[in-house]
């Protein structure tokens, strides 16, 4: 693991999906909607938009999921966009909170006419300290990382500059591809059965 670096699996920042913090979700959706048109090469398409302030550095991203979220404004006005303050409910309640809410009650073509100049600063989330990685990084550092985290990228850095994006898609694809080539087993795992009990 450790001499996979993080450069030879990471997305270049060229590459990737990016708006300024002024733009609107409209503009964030087409924008992640071109990266995915122009980069179908590789199988997982492009899931995130990258925020740029107005002197040009990363400062935050959006996921599909905030870009949907950011259709209901009740989301917004209750502080619910940032996924720390999300409450967590038991399945069987989140019904009676959709209604209790008044969440999703409008038609979705209502709901887009009036969403999609939402500005992208009100929506994206920053990057917490530990979604950064070195350039130079080991595989197994960034594997760690995202399993602590429970991130599906790390934006990653060098001389203090974001450069790209590490994906767990393509950490996947690089683990899986590894495995295939492992010779399988000689003989099948024998399976668990309770009546085996000795």
């Amino acid at each position: 693991m450790k001499s996979i670096k993080v450069h030879d699996l990471a997305i270049p920042l060229s590459e990737y999906a990016t708006v300024s913090e002024e733009d609107t979700l409209h503009t964030a959706v087409q924008a992640l909607e071109q990266a995915q048109n122009r980069f179908r090469q590789n199988r997982y398409g492009h899931q995130t938009v990258l925020v740029n302030d107005r002197l040009g550095f990363i400062v935050g991203k959006l996921s599909q999921l905030d870009l949907i979220l950011a259709l209901e404004s009740g989301y917004r006005k209750r502080g619910l966009i940032d996924p720390s303050r999300r409450p967590t409910f038991a399945m069987r309640y989140v019904p009676t909170e959709l209604d209790r809410l008044n969440l999703w009650q409008k038609p979705l073509a209502e709901l887009c006419r009036e969403g999609r100049e939402v500005r992208v600063r009100e929506i994206m989330q920053s990057p917490q300290r530990g979604e950064y990685i070195g350039f130079d990084a080991t595989l197994d550092e960034a594997i760690h990382r995202m399993a602590l985290g429970r991130y599906r990228s790390l934006l990653v850095t060098q001389w203090g500059k974001i450069t790209g994006v590490l994906r767990l898609c393509d950490v996947f694809e690089r683990i899986h591809q590894t495995l295939k080539q492992c010779p399988p087993p000689d003989r099948a795992p024998e399976r668990y059965s309770p009546l085996k009990l000795v």
